[in-house]
């Protein structure tokens, strides 16, 4: 699910969904949303947002053409804002292995403070902005007059709601004087925090969207330019296999999980409990699968840091014990299943 907010003149900020380029307003004011920020804090995880955000989308609401609010802002016209009034920005940065080793490579600089970071198991973690000074699409970004090298940074934007759960995903520009923190690294804060010095949107995409983002894509790339035998290993049956049966795992997890939400929607969580058990085990187990065969394709590549499949398979199995362990939630289906069929005929004398 796509999530923006923009503004109607005479009328204010809205929040919308996007939906085959129309943007449908789902602002209400009797169950107090009147930004994404209010659909995060009620729905809690991605889930609880779409679940929100697809019942007030229900029934006769306005709706806009995307195209036309994709302008710049101005008072007298409708126009995007940003998807997010964020009470915070934070970024993350030196996380790129490769910078390093190409800025060594290049120009035989001496090892730094930076280079500490890279080698260090804490991360490099900074304020970035306010929500007063963030912009959306279409806005002016900011520069800083007292520097001549400000860069943009094209980042994947985390949305954390609340107990810290990711809800969502968004674009950003992390704007940097360079030159700045470059004169020294004290001088970070003076080079990342000004006015207009993060931009992100247009919409904030919800968690759900993205079942599974790299492993299959990942593993197709390298099957298809991996030569073994004279032949690309894609054009091997066994990988044939594999690609069809990933494809299959990921559209079968993505059903289900649409199911059990529409259980939820009309005979509510109790009712829907056995559609619930099911997603907490088809999910987790077809990641690991999936994850695990584009690791093999990309053989000791695979659990290196150089792509991310080792981390995401490692975090995919111990989904599989955090909410419950499977045999649990297989329990609890088998038991629903049998259920059904229960007879009522009295015993035979």
């Amino acid at each position: 699910m796509k999530l923006c907010q923009f503004f109607v003149p005479q009328v204010g900020g809205r929040v919308g969904v996007v939906e085959d380029g129309r943007v449908i307003d789902i602002t209400a004011r009797a169950a107090k949303v009147g930004s994404v920020l209010d659909l995060i804090v009620q729905g809690k995880t991605g889930a609880g947002v779409e679940r929100l955000a697809r019942r007030l989308a229900k029934g006769k609401r306005p709706r806009l053409s995307l195209a036309e609010l994709d302008t710049a802002p101005a008072p007298r016209r409708p126009h995007l804002l940003a998807p997010l009034d964020p009470p915070e920005v934070w970024g993350a940065g030196i996380t790129y292995r490769r910078s390093a080793d190409y800025y060594t490579a290049h120009q035989g600089r001496a090892k730094g403070i930076y280079d500490d970071v890279y080698e260090s198991e804490r991360p490099e973690l900074f304020f970035k902005a306010t929500a007063s000074r963030a912009v959306g699409p279409n806005a002016p970004i900011g520069i800083r007059r007292d520097s001549s090298l400000t860069a943009v940074e094209a980042e994947l934007a985390l949305v954390v709601g609340v107990g810290r759960a990711i809800v969502g995903y968004t674009c950003g520009n992390d704007l940097s004087a360079w030159d700045i923190e470059r004169a020294n690294p004290l001088h970070l804060p003076q080079s990342k925090i000004f006015s207009g010095c993060f931009a992100f949107g247009p919409v904030l995409v919800t968690s759900g969207e993205l079942t599974d983002p790299h492993s299959l894509e990942l593993m197709c790339r390298r099957l298809s330019r991996r030569v073994a035998f004279g032949r690309p290993l894609a054009e091997q049956s066994v990988w044939l296999d594999r690609i069809a049966q990933s494809r299959i795992l990921i559209d079968q997890a993505r059903l289900l999980t649409l199911n059990a939400a529409h259980r939820m929607d009309t005979v509510g969580n109790k009712a829907a409990r056995a559609e619930i058990a099911m997603i907490k085990v088809a999910a987790p187990d077809m990641l690991c699968r999936v994850l695990d065969w584009a690791i093999q394709a990309h053989g000791a590549a695979g659990v290196s840091e150089d792509v991310p499949l080792a981390q995401a398979y490692a975090y995919a199995r111990s989904v599989r014990i955090v909410d419950g362990p499977d045999e649990v939630h297989l329990n609890q289906i088998g038991r629903l299943e049998l259920r059904k069929y229960e007879t009522r005929e009295p015993a035979a004398p």
